[in-house]
């Protein structure tokens, strides 16, 4: 049977989607079941599908619903679409399924029954991950199901009456949680209202359909309390309630229950202020739970927090409920602590008192009246405390709240004769707690007041047991964020100058950004010295104050970090995290030593004049960079490569403004990370020029003649080693010329000049016939080194300077340039063949040269060198005329006297001069 293409294709993407599934690649499975999930959205179309391949459809889709099951654990996919994927992988499950048994749905009850359960569970699916397109679509697919059933007699009932109830209750909470988790409230309680109207739940009393319904609330609340999302819970739990007050008829420890949820959703909102609309609701429900049970204390505790998170306009019930509580319950202190810290029925995490107000209360041996005192007074400063942070959101209020602070402590200060030291130092916390909560919001503003009035208590009643310190710290950095600098730098160093206290490095770090701040820099550079010596004082530290610095564009003292980073090194060489830190500070450091400004642009400003400093840090990162051994991490090797690159960069930059000396140590850092590649093996063919270009900078920098002469040999060996390394990498040709000046101008500093002569000697062979103007200039190079040497014997520079005029002699006669050089080249060989006494040679190369001239057609061959070879040879001949050497004389003379015949008219002086004394010396020879 052959196959319609579609259902060919379906088969074939859904094979390779379980395999994909099974070998937990989640990276690939969820864009292919998106891909699929397309595919199957055209089975509504109709289309012409065999029996055969409608039972394949079958089969497909089972299995597909049947992997994701089973495949799709936590454990196999780790990346935060593994729901989506899975609700995906049912969605196509359920649509294949559904194409497969769309014939016979009419006919068999199971059927569609199996199908609409698994509708609701896919889409139940999609509303967990926050997918509600596709959830809405599932859900609505089951509904038309059940329309589908209920809307002719002649159609086959379920098999159950209890069956349909609970279809028609699973689909319709299915359609709530979608609605809540959209934030649809007034949706959910319309669909909630419906539930309890219809009498949907199968249920023989009314209170076993409101304990399933509770049943299901909770399940719900459950949910967005683990989740952390406080709103919903409230809004969940309003709608629930809103929807019906037959929750009402629930056993106590149900509604205790709810009520606990309220108090942990309360508590989890952090304080925020609720709406009066919501306030008052909530007191309702907590009223009507604890109808009969008005001295309960969950109802006077949970009736507290509402209070607490209402607005200002309910103060008045606030003072009330607290009253009654306390007319009731001050003997239950105890156990009310307990259902704050959730111990009471929920195990879920709620607001505390602090583990020290507990032992405190725990451990009271005073007379029962002031045991009493205390722990009402504790409970009072708690709810003051609590009542004055919810309504200070408000700057406006800030005045009042901090007078009411004050109020708080002087009328501590009168009562504290009836408080242990402890129960003072209990109240101190739980307000200092309030004003921590302040600093962790950074409402600076608000901690504040808190902070001050409890340092000025602590002051004159509890100097010894208070962290002053501790205290001065959050006051000072209150003062920092909002602009008083100079109040902060009091604080902090009013707590430092009292002896006995430890001062440790946040401090000084404190102290730091303040004087920072008040651009006092003098100051600030005392103190980061006492901070790297300090006790506490970490990498994180060190980081944190250099962001001070890099954020006040601070160069010098972060200059002065970098500095001292790099002296504590060798202590952090196994951790990863220092090694990241150094160079971060090494990327701020030299931006300031670069820009005028973090962020401008180089093009525009140039270096500026701290080039030291830049050659300093970068010899020092590129020195650190080799010190590191072991693996690198990728952020290391990218922080490696910077260096490199900077490095480049910089001494390109250098270069540019004719700050050569510069460059050349800029490389010379830059070679050095360079050279660790070439030892591991593994340099990159980028950096090959790199690498050359650092040598001959280094070679022929103004900076290496002001080396001495051990260290100029050293560093040529260095080089001279390297290029041997370099070799044995194979190096491609386009260096070639790179290397022979390179190794020459070592071999020349070393006085090795037989090796340097091999050198040149193997780079004139190499040139043959392919001589360019490039080649022949560095082949000129090459000699000018070996001759420049004072030491350079005569044994290796003569043979230099014939083979350097062959060469030119072998290249163009009509080029002019040509000529000039062969012409220079020439003279010297003369003029040092001469001086050395090698005159017979220089006889027959004068004589090969005039041969050259008289044979070549026009070369150019400039008068002023030939004028020199006349007077060079006719002084010549008549020195050995006059020794009694005729016959050598008469030779030399007569070679100047052929040469006449190349000079021009201007040189006829000189011809007629020569030619008659050449007569006379002929005459004088036969007499």
């Amino acid at each position: 049977m052959k196959m319609c293409p579609f259902v060919t294709e379906l088969k074939v993407l859904v094979s390779e989607l379980q395999t994909l599934v099974a070998l937990s690649e989640p990276d690939q499975v969820f864009p292919l079941a998106q891909r699929v999930l397309e595919k199957t959205g055209q089975l509504d179309i109709s289309m012409d599908i065999e029996e055969e391949e409608l039972i394949i459809m079958e089969t497909l889709g089972v299995n597909l619903w049947n992997c994701a099951t089973t495949h799709l654990l936590e454990t196999s996919f780790i990346n935060n679409c593994m729901n989506e994927t899975r609700a995906t992988l049912y969605h196509i499950g359920y649509r294949m399924l559904s194409e497969a048994y769309k014939c016979i749905m009419d006919k068999d009850i199971d059927v569609l029954f199996q199908l609409s359960e698994m509708a609701i569970f896919a889409g139940s699916q999609y509303t967990a991950c926050q997918q509600y397109t596709h959830a809405k679509e599932l859900l609505e697919s089951a509904n038309q199901k059940l329309r589908f059933q209920t809307s002719t007699n002649e159609r086959q009932l379920f098999p159950t009456s209890e069956q349909l109830c609970q279809f028609q209750t699973d689909l319709m909470m299915a359609f709530v949680e979608l609605a809540a988790r959209q934030s649809q409230w007034k949706e959910v309680q319309v669909l909630l209202r419906k539930m309890d109207e219809t009498m949907f739940i199968q249920a023989e009393t009314p209170r076993q359909k409101i304990s399933l319904l509770f049943y299901y609330y909770f399940k719900t609340a459950t949910e967005f309390v683990d989740k952390k999302e406080w709103d919903h819970t409230l809004h969940w739990t309003l709608s629930f309630c809103s929807s019906t007050n037959d929750y009402l008829q629930m056993e106590e420890h149900v509604l205790t229950r709810l009520a606990q949820i309220i108090c942990v959703a309360l508590e989890g909102r952090n304080r925020d202020i609720l709406g009066g609309a919501h306030t008052h609701k909530l007191l309702e429900i907590v009223d009507g739970c604890f109808k009969n049970s008005r001295t309960a204390f969950e109802f006077h505790c949970v009736k507290l927090m509402i209070l607490l998170a209402g607005s200002q306009s309910l103060s008045s019930p606030l003072e009330l409920a607290f009253l009654i509580w306390r007319k009731f319950w001050i003997l239950l202190l105890k156990k009310i602590v307990n259902f704050y810290e959730g111990i009471v029925h929920t195990g879920l995490p709620s607001h505390t008192l602090g583990g020290k107000t507990k032992r405190c209360l725990d451990s009271q041996e005073s007379s029962q009246s002031d045991a009493h005192f205390q722990q009402l007074y504790l409970f009072k400063i708690y709810i003051i405390s609590e009542w004055i942070f919810r309504q200070n959101d408000m700057d406006d209020q800030l005045p009042q709240n901090e007078s009411t602070i004050k109020m708080i402590l002087e009328e501590m200060y009168l009562v504290k004769s009836r408080l242990t030291d402890e129960g003072l130092w209990c109240c101190l916390m739980i307000l200092w707690s309030v004003g921590d909560t302040f600093f962790e919001k950074e409402k600076y503003s608000c901690a504040l007041p808190w902070y001050k009035q409890i340092r000025s208590f602590g002051l004159t009643s509890l100097k010894e047991d208070i962290d002053l310190l501790v205290l001065a710290r959050k006051l000072s950095t209150c003062c920092i964020r909002l602009g008083d600098l100079n109040n902060a730098a009091i604080y902090i160093e009013t707590s430092i100058s009292d002896s006995g206290v430890t001062t440790t490095a946040l401090d000084y770090l404190l102290l730091l950004e303040i004087t920072i701040a008040l651009k006092d820099s003098e100051k600030a550079g005392q103190y980061l010295d006492l901070l790297f010596h300090a006790q506490g004082f970490t990498t994180e530290i060190l980081m944190s104050s250099a962001y001070l610095c890099h954020k006040n564009e601070n160069g010098e003292l972060l200059q002065k970090i970098l500095d001292h980073a790099f002296d504590i090194s060798g202590e952090y060489m196994t951790q990863e995290a220092f090694k990241l830190h150094l160079m971060t500070l090494l990327r701020w450091t030299i931006r300031f030593c670069v820009h005028t400004k973090p962020g401008s642009d180089i093009k525009s400003i140039g270096l500026l004049v701290n080039k030291n400093a830049i050659v300093k840090y970068m010899d020092k990162a590129a020195s650190y960079c080799v010190s590191l051994t072991g693996a690198m991490s990728s952020e290391l090797k990218n922080a490696k490569e910077w260096v490199l690159r900077t490095g480049w960069n910089l001494g390109l930059q250098f270069y540019g403004m004719d700050h050569d000396a510069e460059g050349a140590m800029l490389f010379a850092a830059t070679s050095k990370i360079i050279c660790l590649d070439i030892h591991q093996g593994v340099l990159e063919n980028q950096y090959m020029p790199c690498l050359f270009a650092c040598m001959v900078c280094r070679l022929y920098s103004p900076s290496f003649n002001q080396l001495n002469e051990s260290e100029r040999i050293t560093m040529s060996n260095e080089i001279l080693s390297l290029i041997k390394k370099l070799s044995d990498m194979q190096p491609e040709k386009t260096f070639d010329s790179i290397v022979a000046l390179i190794q020459v101008q070592c071999y020349a500093t070393l006085n090795m000049f037989d090796n340097a002569l091999d050198i040149f000697t193997h780079y004139g062979e190499r040139l043959g016939q392919s001589v360019t103007l490039h080649t022949l200039e560095v082949f000129e190079r090459l000699a000018g080194t070996i001759l420049q040497c004072e030491t350079c014997p005569q044994t290796v520079a003569t043979p230099i300077l014939k083979m350097v005029s062959c060469v030119l002699q072998q290249q163009d006669g009509q080029d002019n340039k040509i000529v000039e050089k062969w012409a220079k080249w020439n003279r010297m060989y003369v003029s040092l063949a001469m001086i050395h006494q090698n005159k017979e040679e220089v006889f027959n190369y004068i004589t090969q040269l005039l041969a050259s001239l008289s044979n070549a057609d026009g070369i150019p061959y400039p008068q002023r060198e030939i004028h020199y070879l006349v007077i060079i040879t006719w002084n010549e001949g008549m020195i050995r005329c006059h020794n009694s050497d005729a016959n050598q004389g008469e030779q030399w003379c007569r070679l100047a006297h052929d040469l006449l015949s190349h000079l021009d008219a201007s040189h006829n002086a000189i011809k007629d001069q020569i030619n008659r004394a050449f007569r006379h010396l002929g005459k004088s020879i036969e007499t």
